[in-house]
């Protein structure tokens, strides 16, 4: 990758300039950002847009996984970007990415009065969109990588596994619209099946509820489901699931 980006000095005023993560991961993503449209495995990744995944954000800064993750939960919540998540990669939308990168040839004034236009549009798309999340069908939710989450169930969980429901989809889409990809929820099912498949006590927990609640992260960041550190650290969980702390969600 050659060539350069432009940076205003205006940068040291932005709100996650003091969180090193985020600022990292932010420069990374500028950095990173194509120029120009390009293509992708058929696919056509926009200017400002690039093809990425957790590991090559924490190879290009440094940064962990947990903070990589938390980086992009604070970009998405202020509007720097946008998150597309497939079921091999993701594709990252820097916003307004014109603001940033603008020609020479654009006036300020023209900029920032196009830019305050662009952002109160956004605003209102995003308010359509909360309020009209009531009304979701079940059908509606039910997205190509939802199905590849429950084909996987259905493969890997057999009798443990019941039929899907619409608080499965529902838990699955949740997982979705944090960034965590297709494969993390087959890692986390096969490790917690690994864990749990042989134990009497814990195997009936082997269900959509269980895996995708808010323990979800902490079950995809263990190492290995044979590792003895991962199994210690798992012990405070086993006791809750079986204390019935996840019965209700």
């Amino acid at each position: 990758m050659e060539g350069y980006i432009r940076l205003h000095r205006c940068i040291f005023k932005w709100e996650w300039w003091s969180d090193p993560p985020t600022r990292d991961v932010f420069l990374y993503c500028l950095l990173k950002a194509n120029w120009k449209d390009m293509k992708f495995q058929g696919e056509e990744i926009k200017r400002g847009s690039f093809v990425t995944s957790y590991p090559k954000i924490c190879a290009g800064t440094g940064v962990s996984i947990q903070q990589a993750r938390t980086a992009i939960k604070h970009l998405k919540s202020t509007g720097e970007l946008t998150v597309r998540t497939t079921s091999k990669y993701s594709v990252i939308t820097i916003q307004n990415y014109d603001k940033y990168q603008v020609d020479n040839s654009q006036g300020n004034s023209q900029s920032t009065g196009n830019q305050q236009a662009i952002n109160n549009k956004r605003k209102n798309i995003i308010s359509k969109k909360e309020n009209n999340n009531s009304s979701i069908t079940y059908k509606d939710t039910y997205t190509r990588e939802t199905r590849e989450v429950v084909a996987y169930l259905n493969e890997k969980l057999g009798t443990h596994y019941k039929p899907t429901t619409q608080k499965t989809v529902q838990l699955i889409k949740a997982r979705l619209s944090e960034d965590f990809t297709v494969e993390d929820f087959q890692k986390v099912i096969d490790t917690k099946y690994a864990d749990w498949k042989d134990d009497e006590r814990l195997s009936k927990y082997l269900r959509p509820d269980t895996l995708f609640s808010n323990k979800f992260e902490g079950y995809l960041n263990q190492i290995s489901p044979n590792d003895e550190e991962s199994r210690k650290k798992d012990e405070a969980w086993q006791d809750d699931i079986a204390r019935g702390m996840f019965d209700e969600l």
